[in-house]
C-alpha cells in the first residue's frame, strides 16, 4: 500500500468510527416524534405512530416534573363506557373515574390511546410529556416565571440590542424577563422587549364601558352599584394598550439562542390574550414557552410551546433558533 492509499483508508476509518459512535450515542438515536405525548388537563395523549406503557418513566412539562405512567387506557373503549354509563358509576370507582375523565377531554379528537402520570395536587393542565430522554439531557428547570426587568443598565438587554429594531426599542420600552434554570449558575432567559402604543382616550373609554358591563351581568341588581364604583376604579388605573411592537430573545448566557419579532394588536387573537392587554399583561402571549431541552450538553436548545387557542392546541418542539421542528401536534377541544 502506497502512502497515499494509507492515508485515505486511515481517513475513511476516522470518519465511520466518528459516524458510528454518533449514532451509537443516547441524544444522536433519540427522537421526539416517537416518544412525546400531548398533557390536556392532566391527561396523555397517545397517537398512531406511538406507544405507551404503564410505569414507563417520562418527562412532564411544565413545570418540568418525573413521574411514571399509572394506567394506560384504550380511548375508543373509555369513551363508549361513558356514553353507555354516564357519571353515575364513576363515583366509586376511581379507576373508571379516570378513564371516563380522559375520555371526556379528548372527545373530539380522540387519539388510540390515554395515559395518566400522578402530578401531585396541582396537576398539569395543558403541557408536553416526554419518555426516554438521555441521561445526560439538560433539562431547564421551572415554569419560566416573570421577572421584574429594567430597560437600562441590564446586561440581556445589552446582549441583545444590535438585534433590537425601531419597531420595539424606544426610550420608554417595557421589558419582560422570563427565567429557566438549568443548574446553579446556569439559565435560560427569556427576554421581551416591548413599543407600546396606548388606547386613545375614545377607544380607552369605550373599553372600560364594555368591561363594566361585562361585569355587571355576574352580579345581582341590587349589589351592582357599588361594585361598579369599585371596578370602574379599578380599570381607570388601567394603562389599556392598543397595539405593541415586541423583539422576544431566548438566550443562554450572552449567547443567542434565537430571535422572534412580531406585533400585538387589540382585537386580534392571533397573537395573545385579548382580555389580558395592558402595561403589565403586554408580553402575556399564546404560543409561550414551557421548557427547554439540550441533547448535547448546552451546544444547542430545542424550545418547547403550547399555543392555547379557542377551539384548537397547538403543541410543538422546535429549535430555539425556528430552524426546524422536532413535533407538532394539534388538539381539538370539546367544548
Amino acid at each position: 500500500m502506497n502512502m497515499h492509499m494509507f492515508w485515505v483508508v486511515l481517513l475513511i476509518g476516522m470518519v465511520t468510527t466518528a459516524t458510528a459512535a454518533e449514532h451509537s450515542s443516547p441524544a444522536a438515536s433519540f427522537t421526539y416524534d416517537t416518544n412525546t405525548f400531548v398533557i390536556y388537563n392532566d391527561c396523555l395523549g397517545v397517537y398512531p405512530g406511538a406507544s405507551l406503557q404503564p410505569q414507563e418513566e417520562i418527562w412532564s412539562f411544565a413545570p418540568p416534573t418525573q413521574g411514571r405512567v399509572t394506567r394506560v387506557i384504550p380511548a375508543k373503549t373509555a369513551l363508549e363506557k361513558f356514553q353507555k354509563m354516564g357519571f353515575g358509576p364513576a363515583a366509586k370507582d376511581p379507576d373508571l373515574a379516570a378513564e371516563i375523565h380522559c375520555a371526556i377531554q379528548f372527545r373530539a379528537d380522540l387519539p388510540l390511546s390515554l395515559a395518566q402520570v400522578p402530578h401531585g395536587s396541582k396537576g398539569i393542565g395543558v403541557g408536553l410529556a416526554i419518555r426516554n430522554l438521555p441521561a445526560k439531557a439538560w433539562i431547564a428547570q421551572g415554569g419560566g416565571k416573570s421577572v421584574p426587568a429594567a430597560l437600562t443598565d441590564n446586561p440581556y438587554v445589552a446582549t441583545v440590542r444590535h438585534l433590537t429594531t425601531p419597531a420595539c426599542l424606544a426610550p420608554d420600552s417595557l421589558v419582560r424577563m422570563r427565567k429557566f434554570p438549568v443548574r446553579e449558575g446556569r439559565e435560560i432567559i427569556q427576554i421581551d422587549i416591548g413599543k407600546l402604543k396606548y388606547m386613545r382616550p375614545e377607544a380607552r373609554k369605550q373599553k372600560i364601558a364594555a368591561e363594566l358591563k361585562e361585569a355587571e351581568n355576574l352580579y345581582e341588581k341590587w349589589a351592582w352599584p357599588e361594585y361598579k364604583q369599585k371596578k370602574r376604579v379599578e380599570l381607570e388605573k388601567k394603562d389599556f394598550v392598543e397595539s405593541a411592537g415586541i423583539c422576544r430573545f431566548y438566550l443562554d448566557g450572552s449567547h443567542i439562542l434565537g430571535v422572534k419579532n412580531f406585533t400585538r394588536k387589540f382585537g386580534d387573537e392571533s397573537n395573545g390574550y385579548v382580555d389580558e392587554f395592558d402595561s403589565k399583561s403586554w408580553a402575556h402571549t399564546f404560543d409561550e414557552a414551557i421548557g427547554f431541552i439540550s441533547l448535547n450538553e448546552g451546544q444547542d436548545w430545542d424550545v418547547l410551546r403550547v399555543d392555547v387557542g379557542f377551539d384548537v392546541i397547538d403543541y410543538s418542539i422546535e429549535r430555539s433558533d425556528g430552524s426546524f421542528k422536532h413535533f407538532s401536534q394539534s388538539l381539538r377541544i370539546a367544548h
